[in-house]
């Protein structure tokens, strides 16, 4: 039997991944397991400014650094949103393409599981707007478990 001991949870800090967030604390209490709350922005290209060249390297390079800070103090502030009862958390944050770069974390970072939230678009929404959770699910080589946006509270079986 595999032992679930490390819950990677990615983010993008939205109501909708507090879902999932939840749903991992309360597996993480139940199996005495650790959380990893990722959150993954996109990497930026240089900007044009109003068409007349481009931003000159150290305002970009100080937007990017203030960005990043941004970032950290609001990934901060959403975990502090949770009520935490003993779980160990770390909290990450990465640049890339949030697909690639949460399965790449997952591989190098020893997780069980994978634990995150999707809309659960169907149709032409789905077709428009593509799924992150989707393509997680698809490639990634550990279990996932998908939290959709409807208030079913996870209740862990106890012996």
């Amino acid at each position: 039997m595999n032992l679930i001991k490390h819950i990677l949870v990615p983010t993008d800090c939205s109501d909708l991944s507090k879902k999932a967030v939840e749903y991992a604390i309360t597996l993480a209490k139940s199996l005495n397991a650790k959380i990893t709350l990722l959150t993954v922005n996109r990497e930026r290209v240089p900007m044009c400014l109003n068409g007349h060249g481009y931003i000159p390297k150290e305002v970009y390079e100080r937007m990017l650094k203030e960005s990043a800070e941004s970032q950290e103090k609001e990934l901060d502030d959403y975990w502090n949103q949770f009520d935490d009862l003993g779980v160990e958390v770390k909290l990450v944050r990465w640049e890339g393409d949030p697909f690639h770069q949460i399965i790449c974390f997952a591989k190098t970072s020893d997780v069980d599981i994978i634990v995150m939230g999707t809309h659960g678009r169907t149709g032409i929404q789905h077709v428009l707007m593509g799924s992150v959770a989707e393509k997680v699910v698809r490639y990634s080589p550990y279990p996932v478990l998908t939290v959709k946006d409807k208030d079913h509270p996870f209740s862990p079986l106890t012996t």
